[in-house]
């Protein structure tokens, strides 16, 4: 005889990780995603781990985008991203990591729109700032990749 007065306990389960996988599914606001965004500090070797864990795993799947080309200013280098999809209308930039010869690691300082692309803004360390800079390499969602600065 089955007591019904008491749920069983795999009803209540079930019940529980139906209801956790809902809350889980929701889109990120992208209010929200502006907010996570400027907060993350993704590592070069964990990048995307990182990114899904600071970011969400839906906001960080949803970016998509290829850089351009990278231009140096000064102490700084600009790298010009082709984003599409949600990305391209947020308020918020994927934080993007840049490597130079010299072995520093940067996250982007700040983002522009400019003609439709996508600008990350590097601010170089000192050593790089003044030196040479023949190559920087470029770590964004899903791909590195090595550019020469114009």
């Amino acid at each position: 005889m089955v007591d019904t007065a008491r749920p069983a306990p795999l009803l209540v389960i079930t019940i529980g990780l139906l209801s956790a996988l809902v809350s889980c599914s929701r889109p990120v606001p992208p209010e929200e995603v502006r907010i996570r965004a400027e907060q993350s500090n993704p590592s070069w070797q964990n990048y995307p781990e990182d990114i899904k864990a600071q970011l969400g795993a839906g906001p960080a799947a949803q970016w998509q985008g290829e850089p351009i080309r990278a231009i140096r200013r000064n102490a700084t280098v600009h790298v010009v991203f082709h984003v599409t999809g949600p990305w391209a209308t947020y308020d918020a930039a994927m934080p993007v990591l840049l490597r130079d010869p010299y072995g520093n690691i940067y996250r982007n300082t700040t983002f522009h729109r400019e003609e439709g692309e996508t600008v990350y803004v590097f601010d170089l360390k000192e050593e790089a700032a003044t030196g040479p800079l023949a190559w920087v390499e470029v770590k964004y969602p899903h791909h590195v990749r090595r550019l020469i600065p114009e």
